[in-house]
Formats: structure tokens, sequence, C-alpha cells
């Protein structure tokens, strides 16, 4: 017999759960948002037959599980203010927070997809490692059998160590994004594009990957190449923050060997 799920929220996270649902021809019972407008809205641009809503009591409504799509800030704040069935489990879709955010819940857990999300650009689900934990063995269980239907690629995680890949995923991803905007903006009087960097970017990360990033470690700093460091350093004078950035890093960098 098909879940009876409810997705509550409706950003990036929330849409691509809804949309990966109906991949695998098991649609969203309902879509929670506090804007009835957007909650109608996402139902209606991903075509699902769900139902919708701004409704916030369901104690009478058997959903088998909840997943808490929201901002990590808001967690607390719909579990106080939302009334679930008292056989639902409650799921939090967070890498930062810890089940102990749901205390309280009778059945309760984590299903964390390790994928940045952007509304209009899709995911291969199939490529993601998802990351679950329970209160309880029953309810690891059931989030195990609703983490298949989102992929295979399943990991059991307790929440210390969730965070821990949480903050590598910082690293990996969110600041390594940030670089792309620096270097953008240097590259803005030069007649190239950050597209144009596009090969440089993906041998980066395919050698990063399949040598170890400390042994695909290049440039001036792993060097130790002073002249060419100070040339940089020279360049970045109008730009003070960056110019701190590429000073530590570079310094990083060159310890690099010495670790």
């Amino acid at each position: 017999m098909p879940f009876k799920i409810a997705i509550l929220g409706t950003g990036n996270v929330g849409y691509h759960l809804a949309r990966r649902l109906k991949e695998v021809n098991h649609e969203a019972s309902m879509v929670i948002g506090r804007d009835a407008e957007k909650a109608r809205s996402m139902v209606e641009t991903l075509s699902l037959n769900s139902a919708y809503t701004s409704e916030t009591n369901f104690s009478e409504t058997p959903f088998d599980f909840v997943l808490l799509a929201v901002p990590d800030k808001a967690i607390e704040e719909v579990i106080h203010h939302y009334r679930f069935h008292k056989n639902t489990v409650i799921i939090h879709t967070s890498g930062a927070q810890p089940l102990d955010l749901l205390k309280g819940v009778a059945h309760c857990g984590v299903l964390y997809p390790f994928q940045t999300f952007t509304k209009n650009k899709p995911v291969d689900f199939e490529q993601i490692p998802l990351l679950i934990e329970g209160n309880s063995e029953q309810s690891v269980s059931k989030i195990l059998e609703l983490a298949t239907l989102f992929g295979h690629d399943i990991h059991q995680v307790n929440s210390a160590k969730r965070l821990k890949i949480h903050l590598a995923a910082v690293f990996a991803s969110n600041f390594t994004n940030y670089l792309y905007t620096i270097a953008d903006d240097i590259l803005k009087d030069t007649g190239l594009q950050l597209s144009d960097l596009n090969h440089l970017m993906q041998e980066t990360v395919e050698k990063a990957i399949e040598l170890n990033p400390r042994m695909a470690q290049t440039g001036p700093a792993i060097r130790h190449d002073e002249e060419v460091i100070q040339k940089h350093l020279n360049l970045l004078e109008r730009h003070p923050d960056y110019k701190t950035i590429y000073t530590i890093i570079s310094e990083q960098i060159g310890l690099l060997n010495k670790k």
C-alpha cells in the first residue's frame, strides 16, 4: 500500500522532494505551506494531484510521514505550531540540525538529501547520498523504507556525524561557490567569463576525487612561488577582502607539504 506522505514547505527542498515522489509514481498526498498560494503554485507547477493547504491541525489525518522541508531555524516553530496524528512519523531534512530538535514527538527522524537544490535545476536522486536517523528502531525501519523511494545510496548516520558531513559540504560547495564569485568578479574586464573556466573547474573536481585533493593541489602557493603570489596580491590592493582570503588560503596551501 502506498505511503500517505505530506510535504511541509514550498521552497527548494520541498519542491524537489515532491518532484522525486512524482517521478517514482508515489505522489505526496498533500503539500502544506504557510502561504496557501505558494502551496497551490508548487502543486500546479509540478502537475501534481496532491491536495494543498495552509492549515496547521492534522491531528485527525493519519499521514504515514510528514517531511519538514523548511529552513533550519523554522523547525522548532513548526513542531510547536502544527499538530499531527500520534502515529505519523515526523521527519526533518536538515543536515545541520540534530534529531533532538524533534524531542517530544513520538515517532521522528531525519532524512537528509546530501545535495544542494535549486528549483529549476533537475537533480538525479539516484546519485545523491541520503543520510537517515530515527528516534527508535521502528522509526529507523520506516524511514529506511521511505528513503528507498528517493534513492538507494542510503546511510544511517547520527546527528554528530551528520553535522560534520554538513560542514564538509559547506567547504566543498558553499565556500567553493563563493570563490567562483570572486573569480567571476576578477574576470570582468579581461574579455573572459566564468564559463571560460569551465574546463579548469571540471578538471579540478575530477582530479580531487580521483587523486585525493592534497595530491591534486597545484598553483603558486604549493610551489612557494613568492614572486607570482606577490603579483597577485598587488592586483588585489583595491579589494582588501579578496586579498585577505587569498593570503589565508595561500598560507594554508603552503603548509600542506609540511602537515
